[in-house]
């Protein structure tokens, strides 16, 4: 045995040639409002009456997965049974294992199916397994999905989602990884690349990308010294596509994708009669190497037109699939050859190959109602033409590896087959009141298959005989949906799904065709959100009745299909997510699961009450993730994880047969540094204490884990962690307002921010302006612009109802919508809808992160200026920016740190202070001006003011956390009252200095105040300074106006350095 390495090194660059603008529009990314299309439009996941596990691509490279075995353990309810290598792969979801050689969990890529849906091109035995690089994210649904998505998903279904070419940013991203196996021959070495380029701005787009992964093999054979490591494969594959939108109705998408896998042998090993390993425990007893190839060709055009009031969707893909597997049927076939030869010829080799082929058509084509409506719609048409070949070849060889001719080829099958499905569907969402809305589903489907028998051989009698079958199929779907309020719904689901049928093998007295078995799912479930986010919940209770099992028969000597008997799969799964302070998640999943027949199976052996083969009772994990700053911009992360699986069965529990899969468990681990913005290294560890454990068993061979593996990879990123950067230049819309204390936003930018302002644009009532030239969203886009900004902070925070028709024009002119309200553009259904059917971007800036803790009271290092106010929108942002302004010419080491949304806009990033849940507001503060050196300003934005009737909370928890060691008081000498509440009087200067210093010192007990800034604007210059000047003699401190400057606001300064 090799000695386990223990280290590698890669490094990874990502390049913006141009710049290139994020996607992401909140300031911090929001834990739990991740996006799916689960029922083929665009929905939040919490929304959606599906069970439904989500992994980002993000995740998928910081923890390492390069294949469905790496992730699956931390998906709750799947379970993956594998031999060795990406491909040979069957999956489980909620207990529903095939019992033939078909899929009962789906495979989707974007919006087709891949794999066959015939029964005799072993789908179930052969998954496609994505090299997950160029993935948005892999959504993988539980529970029958019949309605939507048509065959083979009775158990659920996996949809890979990949990356579509981005229209406005030229990016390249390029890394290498290294990686080790305790036992591997050498290293293992992988290569990724990836290039977007936008050939027309906001128009055209194309991207490709790379990945190659060659991993070492461990497992060696104890009948053939010449396989060592005979396990070792390499992965390659690529993506090219291209997104046009000709007009903001219309869209193409267009993608190539093709991988392929070569593999010298099976990640197996083999034990005696006893259950004892042989060899070292990761040998295998093979004469000859049982190596799997699989080629994969998939392309795909996607087209989308908005009518308005629907929008239609063409869906078309072709794809080619060819696949070679060689097995060592030796101790299955070998061993017949004295039987066969009267015992003139001893036991021998025979190889076993089986040659699978797959061309597939698929169109579907759907009408879809405009989302947020009161009645949602949506009805398609679906049609796939397959066609599949099943080429299986046993030779006869001596031990000494030389052809016996009389017994040579032993069998020649082959199994031709066509399939074709025509279907029509239909699902449609009710929503009664604001919290209760039921969804319900229907779909009809017609398949009609062909296929050949040809046969030849020793053993196997001369044959070409034809069959043909035809079935008509009903499924549904209906799910009531409670919403318990804006973070938390309960709801049902039953749902049926069907697996396609097929010709039956020819052999006298075999019944012509296998019935389609159908599957019925009861459900309940609960999608939480708590404390702001903090703690998320996501469970479901789940009964699931499988009628007309599929299953595997035999005929005197050959096996056949046929339908027996019935099963019932019970139990409960769920995730939590709790997220205590910034930066730190700890994650747990898990799945109990009680799948047994629930009648007797006598073509199995199965008795009633027979657990089912391939399902551990139990499965979970645990993770842990943590990330951080290193300073200079710079970033680390680490995590942890473990996952568990009880024991398995490879057959039903009273075939004699039967073999037990040993309960496993796993530690995985994972790191990163991120250097600046273009360089990260990534390293992971998995199964890292070399647990043995047994992924599937049987009776002739048995799946292992992958051995301890550490790896050092790349994931390069395009921005950190909480930045925020903004389609520019802006459009600035001031809505209806009168007041330019509530276009603060909009005035804030034109001021700190002209240069990336192309105009403005209102509605009838309008009387405030900025200056800027009135532009209409379609001139302001010919002039530039990439986005509006809705530049009113009205009381409330809320969007306007007579806004939203001018949004919607706005983005049907080829605008993004950034909105820094309390109301989120998100929640307003015409604008999600408009989004949609455009493209275009809902940008809500107000985001807190996912995981804020309470306030420490720790003092911190570095020094703070905090910016308070006798009022609301009366100039601390302007202040604080000025202050900043003014600490950087003086070369000063400083940081302006915003609170509010224009100073986030302002700053491409800060804390939306006015959102976070009041209990954090001192943890949020502290966690915006985090520990700094001891010669640091951070110049932080207030907000409201502790004397506000409606804002002191934001305004106390902001003083508490940010510590200031100066703050400066900021006022308006025209306001007397309250902005807003007129009933009540503005407080004095000298009361917001003495309140402030005697809450602040809670925290900061050398809390100081530095001077006044006044709000002049309404003064002309010698008014203004005559009452500066008055204002300064009364104080005994500086007073000055940061925005005419002048030797006050200098005094203003020295005041505060001092």
């Amino acid at each position: 045995m090799k000695q386990a390495l223990f280290f590698a090194v890669s490094m990874a660059a990502m390049v913006a040639a141009m710049p290139a603008q994020a996607q992401e529009g909140a300031a911090f990314e929001t834990a739990g409002e991740i996006v799916v299309t689960a029922q083929k439009r665009t929905q939040n996941v919490q929304d959606v009456p599906i069970s439904i596990a989500v992994i980002s691509g993000d995740e998928l490279q910081q923890q390492g997965s390069a294949s469905l075995v790496d992730y699956a353990g931390y998906v709750p309810g799947m379970n993956v049974s594998n031999s060795g290598t990406p491909g040979q792969t069957t999956i489980t979801l909620r207990g529903v294992a095939p019992l033939n050689a078909s899929q009962t969990v789906g495979i989707y890529l974007d919006d087709a199916p891949v794999g066959s849906s015939a029964i005799y091109n072993r789908a179930g035995a052969f998954t496609i397994d994505l090299m997950p690089y160029d993935l948005q994210r892999i959504e993988v649904l539980k529970g029958p999905q019949g309605t939507l998505y048509g065959a083979s998903s009775i158990g659920g279904l996996v949809k890979y989602v990949t990356v579509q070419p981005n229209t406005n940013a030229f990016s390249v991203k390029a890394g290498v990884e290294g990686f080790a196996i305790k036992g591997g021959d050498g290293l293992g070495w992988g290569a990724q690349a990836m290039v977007n380029v936008p050939v027309i701005q906001d128009r055209l787009a194309v991207s490709g990308s790379f990945a190659w992964r060659s991993t070492p093999g461990w497992v060696d054979s104890v009948n053939n010294a010449a396989l060592k490591d005979q396990n070792d494969y390499e992965q390659r594959g690529g993506r090219a596509a291209l997104l046009w939108t000709p007009t903001p109705e219309f869209s193409v998408k267009l993608a190539g994708i093709w991988q392929s896998l070569d593999s010298e042998g099976n990640g197996l090993y083999a034990a005696d009669l006893t259950g004892a390993r042989l060899g070292d425990g990761r040998s295998y007893n093979n004469y000859v190497p049982e190596s799997y190839d699989i080629d994969l060709d998939y392309y795909s055009a996607t087209l989308d037109y908005d009518f308005g009031a629907a929008t239609l969707t063409s869906a078309t893909t072709y794809s080619k699939t060819q696949s070679r597997q060689i097995q060592d049927a030796s101790y299955a076939f070998g061993v017949l050859f004295p039987l066969l030869t009267g015992g003139t010829v001893p036991a021998g080799i025979t190889p076993f190959s089986l040659d699978l082929g797959l061309k597939k058509w698929t169109q579907e084509v759907r009408l879809a109602s405009p989302s947020g409506d009161r009645f949602e719609w949506l009805i398609g048409g679906f049609f796939t033409d397959e066609t599949t070949s099943n080429s299986q070849l046993v030779r006869s060889y001596d031990m000494a590896g030389n052809t016996i001719p009389a017994l040579d080829p032993l069998a020649i099958v082959g199994l031709p087959a066509t399939y074709k499905e025509y279907a029509v569907f239909g699902n449609a969402t009710f929503k009664l009141s604001e919290q209760f809305e039921i969804t319900g589903g229907l779909r009809w489907a017609r398949n009609k298959q062909t296929f050949r028998q040809i046969s030849s051989g020793a053993i196997v009698p001369q044959a070409d005989d034809p069959g043909k079958s035809s079935e008509d199929v009903f499924t549904y779907s209906i799910s009531p949906q409670f919403h318990i309020n804006e973070d938390a719904m309960l709801y049902a689901r039953l749902a049926t799904g069907y697996r396609p049928g097929g010709p039956n093998v020819i052999v006298p007295n075999v019944p012509p065709t296998v019935d389609a078995d159908r599957m019925k799912n009861y459900e309940i479930g609960l999608k939480a959100d708590f404390a702001d986010r903090m703690v998320s919940v996501d469970v479901a209770i789940f009964m699931m009745d499988w009628t007309d099992i599929q299953v595997v028969r035999s005929f005197g000597g050959v096996s056949g299909g046929a339908n027996g008997g019935k099963a019932r799969s019970k139990g409960i799964e769920g995730s939590f997510a709790l997220r205590p302070t910034p930066g730190l998640t700890f994650s747990a999943t898990g799945s109990y699961t009680d799948a047994s027949l629930s009648e007797d199976v006598p073509d199995i052996s199965g008795v009633d009450g027979d657990r089912l083969p391939a399902v551990p009772k139990f499965s979970g994990a645990l993770r842990a993730d943590y990330e951080f700053e290193l300073g200079g911009g710079n970033k680390g992360s680490f995590g942890a994880g473990i996952r568990h699986a009880s024991s398995r069965l490879s057959l039903v529990e009273s075939d004699p047969l039967v073999a037990r899969a040993k309960p496993y468990t796993s530690v995985d681990l994972n790191a990163s540094v991120t250097l600046g913005d273009h360089w990260t290294v990534r390293a992971y560890a998995r199964n890292l204490f070399d647990n043995k454990g047994e992924m599937a068993r049987s009776t002739a061979r048995h799946g292992l884990l992958s051995d301890r593996e550490l790896d050092i990879m790349n994931a390069p990123i395009g921005r950190l962690e909480g930045s925020l950067t903004l389609p520019q230049p802006y459009l600035l819309f001031l809505g209806d307002t009168t007041n330019p204390a509530y276009a603060k936003t909009a005035f804030g930018l034109a001021d700190w921010a002209g240069d990336r302002c192309t105009g403005e644009w209102a509605i009838d009532g309008c009387t405030v302006s900025t200056g800027l030239p009135r532009l209409s969203p379609a001139d302001a886009r010919a002039a530039g612009a990439r986005s509006m900004v809705i530049g009113v902070a009205n009381q409330g925070g809320i969007i306007g109802a007579a806004w939203v028709a001018v949004l919607v024009e706005a983005m049907e002119a080829g605008l993004d919508i950034v909105n820094g309200l309390h109301t989120k553009l998100t929640s307003v259904p015409a604008l999600v809808e408009a989004a949609r059917r455009t493209g275009q971007q809902l940008i809500d800036i107000r985001t807190p992160p996912p995981s804020i803790a309470v306030g420490t009271g720790r003092k911190r290092t570095g020094k703070r200026l905090l910016t308070v106010g006798t009022d609301c929108a009366l100039g601390k942002k302007y202040t604080a920016l000025a202050l900043h302004r003014a600490f950087a010419l003086r070369g000063l080491d400083t940081d302006f740190r915003a609170t509010g949304q224009t100073g986030i806009m302002i700053a491409g990033g800060g804390m939306p202070m006015d959102a976070v849940v009041s209990d954090f507001e001192a943890g949020a503060a502290e966690m915006l001006s985090p520990d700094a050196p001891a010669d640091h300003w951070d110049v932080i934005e207030g907000q409201g003011s502790i004397f506000n009737p409606a804002y002191a909370p934001v305004s106390l928890g902001l003083l508490h956390g940010s510590q200031p060691d100066v703050f400066v008081v900021c006022h308006d000498p025209t306001r007397t009252m309250i902005l807003g509440m007129e009933s009540f009087a503005l407080p004095s200067i000298e009361e917001v200095i003495d309140m402030t210093i005697r809450l602040g010192s809670r925290t900061n007990p050398a809390i100081r105040c530095g001077g006044v800034s006044f709000n002049t604007s309404s003064y002309d210059a010698d008014a203004a300074e005559a009452l500066m000047a008055a204002e300064r003699e009364r104080l005994g401190l500086p007073v000055a106006d940061p925005i005419r400057g002048g030797n006050g606001f200098d005094e203003l300064v020295e005041s505060i350095l001092a």
